[in-house]
């Protein structure tokens, strides 16, 4: 079973959903990450400001990795962590599950 462990605090800038409040939720399925991740939710939050990203690593190991995904978390992105890689469709089933949980009824957008 993955190791779900999510950054502490509201889900994304808005909060959890409230009822009859459409938000959109952003998965980003994550591995060894880059600058490059950081740069993309910084343009989604100027394109989006009100986007929930929800970040899932599947199971990276790298520091430099563990530093991208600690920024990612400061920039208002929930964090979700994978112990192990268990490849990009599990990283979205449990990204999909925390969505389902946390803004029911609410549109979910891929990348």
């Amino acid at each position: 079973m993955p190791n779900e462990s999510c950054s502490p605090g509201p889900c994304g800038p808005g909060g959890p959903t409230a009822p009859g409040e459409a938000r959109v939720v952003v998965l980003l399925p994550v591995y060894q990450p880059g600058r490059a991740l950081l740069e993309l939710i910084d343009d989604l939050r100027l394109t989006a400001p009100d986007v929930d990203v929800v970040v899932i690593d599947d199971g990276s190991d790298e520091p430099s990795a563990d530093r991208v995904l600690h920024a990612a978390r400061d920039r208002g992105c929930t964090l979700l962590r994978l112990r192990r890689n268990r490849g990009k469709g599990m990283a979205l089933r449990v990204g999909f599950r925390y969505a389902a949980a946390h803004h029911p009824g609410q549109h979910v957008g891929l990348r």
